[in-house]
């Protein structure tokens, strides 16, 4: 039969459920809940897995083998970038506060990679919402284009998952504008002693837009733009890419 009790917020607004109403609900006492307000009304049901733990649940329901046509470092130079703030809040409403590059989406996807532990382990730990672009989402589809019918149905399932995650604002949420391109190209052009492919120059100014300081990569690139890297390098491949 129905249950129900009245609950108090402290000052914090922190409330405790009693065990006997999580049991009522068929929820164990100490579960994660996932809070909604839904027409004036605040409504509690069980935290849905997140994204980074879905891709990889899809990755160990791959047949065996499905991806091991690939090298262990598919992507070995890219950026996961971490800030504190940003100038703007996205479409989760909330202020993206990590920029989620190829590498990252990657490296979760693949458990052979060797990456895949790290970032899988940085993802878990992570509540902010992350923010990516959609010529990061192609440069993923494109990496995993060898892979099969099996791969592919994987890759764009995954990013599938990406873009209809509500915590995930993917840049720009309409396609590209002509200055997103412009801010690109025009790092593009001013670097010409580089090697930064057009892609690579939108990664960049795209963190930069949402004073976005701080860069969890292996891409020494990075540190010549002004950022600050995080994401240690196993070793340095002489000449750069």
């Amino acid at each position: 039969k129905p249950v129900s009790t009245i609950i108090k917020a402290d000052a914090d607004g922190a409330v405790l459920l009693p065990a006997e109403l999580c049991r009522a609900a068929g929820v164990e006492p100490g579960a994660d809940l996932m809070a909604e307000v839904e027409a004036g009304r605040i409504v509690l049901g069980l935290a849905a897995p997140g994204l980074a733990e879905r891709i990889v649940a899809r990755a160990r329901a791959l047949p065996p083998g499905a991806l091991d046509g690939l090298p262990d470092d598919l992507w070995p130079h890219s950026t996961i970038t971490s800030s504190t703030a940003s100038e703007t809040a996205g479409v989760t409403g909330l202020l993206p506060t990590v920029f989620a590059d190829t590498f990252y989406w990657l490296a979760l996807a693949r458990p052979r990679d060797s990456w895949h532990a790290s970032v899988t382990l940085g993802a878990d730990e992570r509540l902010d919402p992350p923010v990516t672009t959609d010529e990061v989402l192609g440069e993923f589809l494109n990496a995993l284009a060898g892979t099969g019918p099996v791969g592919r149905a994987y890759a764009v399932a995954i990013v599938h998952d990406v873009r209809d995650d509500p915590m995930v604002d993917v840049l720009p949420p309409n396609p590209q504008t002509r200055a997103d391109f412009d801010s690109a190209l025009a790092l593009y052009e001013a670097r010409r002693d580089k090697g930064y492919g057009l892609t690579d120059c939108r990664s960049m100014a795209a963190p930069r837009a949402l004073s976005v300081s701080e860069v969890s990569t292996n891409d020494h690139h990075f540190n010549q733009e002004g950022f600050t890297i995080l994401f240690p390098l196993r070793e340095q491949t002489p000449g750069g890419r």
